[in-house]
């Protein structure tokens, strides 16, 4: 790319760092804010509420890779995990990146800013998640096959 700009290669690179730092320290706290008012998280889960019929859901949160060059060290490495957090009109509220491709959903979740963090749900508010991630009392994630089956045994087994 430097070539097309007519600037050396370090000069390119300075100037990438520069605007990735910019884009971080000026417009990611304007681009991707979690809702910190009690007005904000109403409208949030006010979309939720219209589209699915969950009320108090402040996000839902999933993971997925970003394919990147292999580093010669790490040849098995091929892409980045990034998890987001997307309000229901698919606005960022949360955005984690870094961890290798290889690491679970679940493990980035636990070890992100959101975890065991009350400030930003307050009681009955949560988010939405898949398989991946772990249940708590501020993620909801759905029943697997052998929970349903166990709760129609045990419903049958009742009446």
């Amino acid at each position: 790319m430097s070539d097309r700009f007519g600037v050396s290669q370090s000069t390119y690179h300075n100037v990438c760092c520069r605007v990735a730092e910019a884009i971080v320290t000026d417009g990611m706290p304007r681009l991707v804010s979690w809702p910190v008012s009690d007005a904000s998280k109403r409208a949030v889960s006010e979309g939720f509420r219209r589209i699915g019929r969950l009320p108090n859901t402040l996000g839902a949160v999933d993971g997925t890779h970003i394919r990147i060059t292999a580093p010669r060290e790490f040849p098995q490495s091929y892409s980045m995990q990034l998890q987001g957090v997307c309000t229901r009109n698919v606005l960022f509220i949360h955005v984690l990146t870094g961890w290798p491709g290889s690491v679970h959903d679940g493990r980035v979740f636990r070890n992100c800013s959101l975890m065991g963090n009350d400030n930003k749900f307050p009681p009955g508010y949560y988010l939405l998640g898949d398989y991946a991630y772990p249940l708590l009392q501020y993620l909801i994630t759905p029943l697997e096959i052998m929970e349903i089956w166990d709760l129609r045994k045990e419903d049958s087994i009742k009446n």
